[in-house]
C-alpha cells in the first residue's frame, strides 16, 4: 500500500471485510476510500465460498481473488472471481 501511496497512484487502504452471520473476507483493498479488490488467503486450494461472492457483490460488483498456497494454481470462475496460487500473484 504505501508504494502506491507514496507513487501518487490514489489513496489506498487496507481492511477487512465482516457480514452480519460473521463471516470474513480477509482482504479488502480500497482506493481513495471506494472498494476496490477482495482477497482471501488460503492454505490450500478450495472452493470458494459464497460470502465472497456476496461480499464482492454487495461492493459495487469489485474482484475476488482467493490466494493459495498451492503451487501453479489457477482457476477463473467468472469474469471478477479468481483462484490462484500465491507465487502467480504476486509473482
Amino acid at each position: 500500500m504505501d508504494l502506491w501511496n507514496d507513487a501518487g497512484s490514489g489513496k489506498y487502504a487496507l481492511n477487512f471485510v465482516r457480514n452480519r452471520d460473521g463471516k470474513e473476507t480477509d482482504f479488502l483493498i480500497t482506493k481513495n476510500n471506494v472498494p476496490y479488490l477482495l482477497v482471501e488467503a488460503k492454505l490450500n486450494e478450495t472452493k470458494i465460498d459464497p460470502h465472497h461472492i456476496t461480499n464482492s457483490e454487495k461492493l459495487g460488483k469489485i474482484p475476488f481473488v482467493q490466494v493459495t498456497a498451492k503451487e501453479n494454481a489457477y482457476r477463473k470462475e467468472s469474469n471478477l472471481t479468481w483462484a490462484v496460487s500465491a507465487s502467480r500473484f504476486f509473482g
